[in-house]
């Protein structure tokens, strides 16, 4: 599934929002909470064996706050790591996160909640909310929007362009479908913020207005919205990338009563892992949906594309576990912030996880689901402490006898290693003939896509990705036409290497040279099939964290290291050589030369 999640913007809230949800109103009066609860709950065994592996992927740069509870009852909420790292403000339950694409589950619900109220039917066609639907499209159905079986594409530009109602609207009728209607999934962001038009058309209220008056308050969910709950700034998680602060949502551009129509409905809600499960017991309940239209919310309608095992719902993607059991399932990010959402229905079990950090917090999730089911996770090494200056005296090139080439450079509180040029990266994965062979064939590929896509032909990158040639065309067309707009006219391109990626991917690092600057992509490889490009601010790199002094380990969520590093000191103590030890092979570097 896509992910998208908005940048936070603090606006005062317009007096007319307010006035929508009038007070006197008793569906308006949120429930009861909860019996009081301390704010960190680490409860039990378990409680105590996820807080255990959370405190120690702090040290890798694990931020976020999750909530896990069992048969009814919360075994942990806790937050881990900085909100804010500048203002030193600590994560917690309370923290308000951006959830992405999790904010599709609320369309969703408030579509059936119409359908309820006997105001639509999920088997309307959308002809009956816009005028003038072209012939292509007048089969279209809210129930094909739900499922994204409509064939629109994902989307018609970036998250915070100025898009009004109206013009999103005007696109999706305007624009070829990816495939007909109903004959494949199509993932589409456009589809969502469609439901959220008919939303506000039906409702004659706002999409934020209505989602609050029907769903949030009936649930006790007071900190979830666009704009309407009334947050303070620091209650809100900054967004970091590669150490460096990022704007928040909702310090991006916005339309004054929330985001505009690229992400409306689709993406960009905040809220916090308390308020989620909230969420989570009004859909247990009656308090949201009846019986019926719960059924169909969480019912499996497509199987979803790119080999997934989920099948997709009304804003839910469905999966049936090794256990035989059922886990409704969503998540959500925009390379800033991440939310995975998982409950298992047929268990009890519900587990919610934000994150505005570098580490994954969807795979973070999955590492948490393990644990949850008693499958042994192997906690990585606890990262110990060193000063800059203790950092910054490995710090260098070092080179093998065989001519390759690392650079080590001091990041933050942690190393890079940097590795140019594809006979490094096979040094570092100890890359025997055939994934030598593998890696070359990957690299003259990736640059043959590259040198079509410069000059204006998708075709072979489209045959790569097997998607429509509608999305490869508009998406690839825009990436270009952005680059050339920011960076004068392109030059030359140079493919800097290939790698094991996650699981069974492989991945392209490459560097584009343009008239004002260079821009770097990373092309992910599963066999013949290119399953993603997506951008980068640097070279084919690895951080290393310190586990000693003078050892170091590269970190990844969802897999155990493949190797370490250790520096060797000289006679006058200065640091001479290090070692990368991996599974298979030892490779030895000297500092400054052979």
């Amino acid at each position: 599934m896509k992910r998208v999640a908005v940048m936070l913007r603090i606006l005062a809230v317009p007096a007319l929002l307010v006035a929508a949800a009038p007070a006197s109103s008793t569906a308006l009066t949120p429930p009861d909470p909860a019996a009081p609860r301390d704010k960190v709950v680490v409860q039990g065994a378990l409680g105590k064996r996820i807080d255990d592996y959370l405190t120690r992927l702090e040290g890798y740069g694990f931020s976020g706050a999750l909530i896990v509870a069992e048969k009814g009852k919360i075994v942990l909420e806790k937050g881990y790591g900085f909100a804010d790292r500048e203002k030193k403000i600590r994560t917690t339950p309370d923290t308000v996160f951006d959830i992405g694409s999790i904010t599709k589950q609320f369309t969703a619900t408030a579509i059936l909640k119409l359908e309820e109220q006997g105001r639509l039917k999920v088997t309307d066609p959308i002809e009956k909310y816009f005028p003038g639907v072209p012939p292509d499209k007048r089969a279209i159905t809210l129930h094909h929007l739900l499922t994204h079986t409509a064939g629109l594409a994902s989307d018609f530009g970036g998250d915070y362009d100025p898009m009004p109602r109206d013009e999103i609207v005007r696109q999706a009728l305007m624009r070829p479908l990816a495939y007909p209607v109903g004959e494949g999934f199509h993932y589409s962001n456009a589809g969502y913020s469609l439901l959220a038009a008919i939303i506000e058309l039906v409702s004659e209220r706002g999409y934020e207005s209505t989602l609050r008056r029907s769903l949030f308050l009936p649930a006790g969910m007071l900190q979830t919205g666009y704009l309407l709950p009334e947050w303070r700034r620091d209650d809100i998680a900054q967004g970091y990338v590669d150490g460096e602060k990022r704007p928040a949502t909702l310090d991006e551009p916005w339309a004054p009563d929330g985001p505009w129509w690229n992400l409306r409905g689709n993406g960009g809600i905040h809220s916090t892992v308390g308020d989620m499960y909230r969420w989570h017991l009004a859909l247990e309940g009656d308090r949201i949906l009846g019986a019926q239209e719960k059924e169909k919310l969480l019912k499996p309608y497509v199987q979803e594309g790119g080999g997934s095992h989920a099948s997709y719902a009304y804003g839910w993607g469905i999966v049936t576990t090794q256990r035989k059991t059922r886990l409704a399932t969503h998540n959500g990010g925009n390379g800033i912030f991440e939310a995975d959402f998982r409950r298992y229905l047929d268990e009890d079990i519900v587990i919610f996880i934000a994150s505005n950090a570098e580490v994954s917090g969807t795979a973070v999730g999955g590492r948490v689901a393990r644990l949850v089911f008693g499958v042994d996770v192997t906690p990585p090494p606890k990262v110990a402490p060193l000063d800059a200056k203790a950092l910054e005296r490995y710090a260098g090139t070092y080179r093998t006898r065989e001519g390759s080439t690392f650079e080590i450079r001091r990041r933050g509180d942690s190393l890079e290693l940097v590795a140019p040029g594809q006979a490094a990266l096979d040094a570092l994965t100890c890359a025997d003939d055939a994934a030598r062979k593998v890696s070359e064939a990957l690299n003259r590929r990736t640059g043959a896509v590259l040198q079509a896509a410069a000059k204006g032909d998708y075709a072979p990158i489209q045959k790569a990705l097997d998607l429509p040639p509608e999305e490869v065309r508009q998406r690839t067309g825009e990436f270009w036409s952005s680059s050339r707009e920011k960076l004068g006219s392109f030059k030359k391109l140079e493919v800097l290497g290939t790698r094991p990626g996650n699981r069974e991917s492989m991945e392209t690092g490459v560097r584009l040279d343009f008239e004002l600057g260079s821009s770097y992509l990373v092309y992910s490889w599963t066999g013949e099939k290119l399953e993603d490009v997506r951008p980068s601010e640097h070279p084919p790199r690895v951080i290393l964290f310190p586990v000693s002094a003078a050892e170091f380990t590269p970190f990844d969520v969802e897999s155990d290291p493949e190797f370490r590093v250790s520096f060797q000191l000289g006679a006058a103590g200065a640091v001479s050589s290090m070692e990368i030890g991996g599974k298979s092979c030892l490779v030895h570097a000297r500092r400054g030369g052979a």
